[in-house]
């Protein structure tokens, strides 16, 4: 009769221990539903962005019709880029820049043009 006083013991004494504990449990109950759902979150929004992804891309073409665009397509003839630009702050400005440092290292012509001190009528022997 020693035996199931001695297990109830036991098992008083880890219940005991859990109630005392119950904060750190419901703790960890709730990080881990938490990080469950933000996986879950995750997955799910990285799911949509590869489908969104899918439906954006060019279809598959084959070398047949890589020919025939090839042959269609004329070639164009690009005299030079102008870059218009307005700013009060200066961002534009530096925006214009890169952007014909870009274009300048495709080999092409580019132009930085303030809006301010552009005039069409003055330009228009140039275009």
């Amino acid at each position: 009769m020693d035996t199931p006083a001695d297990t109830w013991d036991n098992l008083h004494a880890h219940l005991t221990f859990l109630w005392l504990n119950r904060f750190y449990l419901y703790s960890c109950a709730v990080f881990g539903i938490s990080l469950w759902i933000g996986l879950q979150f995750l997955n799910k929004a990285k799911e949509q962005n590869k489908n969104h992804l899918a439906k954006l891309s060019l279809p598959k073409t084959t070398a047949a019709e890589k020919e025939q665009q090839d042959t269609s397509l004329d070639k164009v003839h690009v005299a030079g880029v102008k870059v218009f630009y307005g700013s009060q702050t200066g961002t534009a400005k530096r925006f214009a820049l890169i952007l014909t440092e870009a274009v300048a290292s495709i080999n092409l012509p580019a132009e930085i043009i303030d809006m301010q001190d552009y005039d069409p009528d003055d330009c228009l022997i140039d275009e």
